[in-house]
């Protein structure tokens, strides 16, 4: 690098040396490059090319001839999360902000029906509450997201609509769920890509390009040759980022997330969190992380002895 800079200078003096004439603003230009040049010198990325100049504009002094932490920069900025705008009925900035989008009233849930688990439950979700549904293990709350999205016709589950029960949707509501076991239902596709599951397994009866696939999913973190490697080399929390972005890119009204932290790290807690808070839809959140509830839930349910208790607010 030393003999580089050296080299670079003797060049430029011996420019300088040559007398003014009709090459003055070429020899200027030349010099110019050769500047720029020396700026460049020993800024080479992990594949022998070197970094554009542009990218450098970004950086503080301290960054400069690092690459390492131009890489490290380049990882913190893949963890951001982009939703896109949810359906219309919950768009806070058309006046439905506190619509009501669903609602359970006097209705018991279960699996058999001598016994049920949850019983006389009654609440409402507006266009764009941010919910944490917390209880002890098995105590039920998967069994209510179930019955929120619907989910009775592949298990036993039955919603209980005796005397003045109620179930209620919003003619527009679209409801997307990532379950608890969000990875396990990847496992018969670790042989595809990223690309591949989501054009041929979840949206084949959509014309979804290769570069509308890769797009959506570079918003979150799944970029580059994650994206076209095969999930079953990817990690866990790699994983878990290509389930939530499958689960928004129809545009849901309303988010159901059953424990979809297990597998983030810190850095994608915090994206995560952020980009739900700013998220224009409704959102109802099973989750053992208290920081990441407090990041942007509003209102706490907690299950308790088969009863739900409501606390807005809070």
């Amino acid at each position: 690098v030393k003999d580089s800079i050296a080299r670079a200078e003797r060049q430029m003096k011996k420019k300088k040396k040559k007398k003014k004439g009709k090459g003055r603003e070429k020899r200027q230009k030349q010099i110019s490059q050769r500047k720029k040049k020396m700026e460049r010198i020993g800024l080479y990325r992990d594949d022998g090319k070197r970094y554009k100049l542009n990218s450098l504009k970004k950086m503080d002094v301290d960054m400069a001839r690092l690459p390492e932490k131009v890489k490290m920069l380049r990882e913190k900025q893949a963890l951001q999360f982009k939703f896109p705008h949810a359906s219309d009925v919950s768009r806070g900035g058309s006046g439905t902000e506190n619509e009501i989008v669903f609602m359970l009233k006097n209705v018991s849930v279960g699996y058999g029906t001598n016994d049920p688990i949850l019983r006389d439950l009654s609440l409402s979700i507006r266009a764009r509450d941010r919910i944490a549904v917390v209880g002890l293990n098995g105590c039920g709350k998967s069994t209510l997201l179930s019955a929120i999205i619907g989910k009775f016709s592949d298990s036993s589950l039955y919603v209980d609509e005796s005397d003045d029960g109620q179930i209620w949707r919003h003619r527009l509501l679209r409801v997307a769920h990532v379950s608890q076991h969000h990875l396990d239902e990847l496992v018969p596709y670790f042989e595809m890509s990223p690309v591949e599951y989501m054009r041929d397994v979840c949206f084949s009866n959509q014309d979804i390009s290769k570069l509308d696939a890769r797009s959506h999913l570079a918003k979150f973190g799944i970029s580059g040759n994650l994206a076209t490697h095969e999930m079953g080399f990817l990690s866990g929390g790699e994983r878990t980022r290509i389930v939530l972005a499958l689960a928004v890119y129809s545009q849901p009204s309303l988010l159901v997330l059953d424990e979809p932290t297990n597998h983030l790290d810190a850095d994608s807690l915090n994206a995560l969190g952020s980009a739900l808070n700013d998220w224009d839809g409704a959102i109802v959140l099973v989750s053992h992380v208290r920081s990441f509830c407090r990041a942007f839930c509003r209102d706490l349910w907690v299950i308790q002895d088969g009863s739900l208790k409501i606390h807005e607010g809070s």
